[in-house]
C-alpha cells in the first residue's frame, strides 16, 4: 500500500526547494560568491564599449541595433551610456544575437553571470584601454585642463 503521508511530505519539501531555486534559461545567472560589483562595473563598461564599436562597425544606429534586437531603444541607449544598471539577460540575448557576438561572453561583460576564464577580467582592461580614441583637446578643454592641474599643484 502507498503512504500517502510520505508522498506528501516529499512534495511537500521538493517544492521548498524549489521555491529557493532561480529559473533559467540557457547559462546560470546566478553570481558566485566572488562576485563583485566593482567587477560587474568593469565588464559594463567593456561592454558598453563593446557593443558601441561593434554597432558601429556594423554601421547602424543606436535605433537601427534596438529594431534589429527586438529589444526597447531605452535599453539600448542605457547600456551605452554605462547608467550603472544591470541589463536583463534577454536583452544581452537579443544584442548577441544582432551583433553577432558570444553570448556568454556578453553575459560576462554584462555582470550577469561569473567569467569563467581567469584571463577575462585582463582581457576587458586591455580592451577598454585600447579602444579608446586619441584625440586632440579642444582649446576650452585645453585651457580647463592646464587650470586644473594648476591647481592641483598648488594644493
Amino acid at each position: 500500500m502507498i503512504d500517502l503521508d510520505r508522498i506528501n511530505d516529499w512534495f511537500l519539501a521538493a517544492a521548498e526547494v524549489e521555491a529557493r531555486t532561480p529559473i533559467t534559461a540557457g547559462p546560470s545567472l546566478v553570481r558566485t560568491e566572488g562576485h563583485s560589483a566593482e567587477r560587474a562595473g568593469t565588464g559594463r563598461h567593456t561592454l558598453a564599449r563593446l557593443i558601441r564599436l561593434r554597432r558601429r562597425q556594423l554601421r547602424l544606429t543606436i535605433e537601427d541595433l534596438a529594431a534589429e534586437a527586438n529589444v526597447d531603444l531605452e535599453e539600448v541607449v542605457t547600456i551605452e551610456q554605462e547608467d550603472g544598471s544591470e541589463p536583463e539577460p534577454r536583452t544581452i540575448h537579443q544584442l548577441s544575437q544582432a551583433l553577432a557576438l558570444p553570448e556568454q561572453a556578453m553575459l560576462e561583460l554584462s555582470g550577469l553571470v561569473e567569467a569563467s576564464d581567469p584571463r577575462f577580467r585582463e582581457a576587458t582592461v586591455r580592451f577598454v584601454a585600447r579602444s579608446e580614441p586619441i584625440q586632440d583637446l579642444r582649446p576650452e578643454e585645453a585651457a580647463a585642463l592646464e587650470e586644473f592641474v594648476k591647481v592641483l599643484a598648488g594644493s
